[in-house]
């Protein structure tokens, strides 16, 4: 599944709520901070399909876990959560994010739209 630019991840649909999109739909993908990996940039993982580059934007220690927030080279920011024994990042660190096999849930795009969907009255 393409998400933006060449952001490519590999969703098992008979997992994913069980939902099979058609080419070309537009769905909303999810899936938690603490699925994802974080891994020091390595050039010979790039074209691993379910792996994002990024820069480290804060690596931010809360107990027993560190919350990495993470901007992706398309723009798109999201946040790591991880255990404390790994690996602390710096900010302007690159790195590599690792999504999980069989950690993202399919959901249909709302048909009025998802901000009108979410928004609160």
């Amino acid at each position: 599944m393409e998400l933006l630019g060449d952001e490519i991840i590999t969703i098992d649909t008979n997992r994913a709520n069980r939902i099979t999109p058609t080419v070309g739909q537009k769905v909303i993908v999810g899936i938690r901070r603490e699925f994802f990996t974080l891994l020091p940039y390595d050039e010979s993982q790039i074209r691993d399909t379910d792996c994002f580059q990024g820069s480290v934007i804060a690596d931010i220690f809360q107990g027993e876990k560190i919350r990495t927030k993470v901007k992706l080279d398309y723009g798109r920011e999201l946040e790591v959560k991880r255990n404390n024994s790994g690996k602390r990042y710096k900010s302007g660190d690159k790195v590599l994010v690792k999504v999980e096999q069989n950690t993202a849930f399919l959901f249909m795009y709302p048909s009025l739209g998802l901000e009108q969907e979410i928004s609160v009255t």
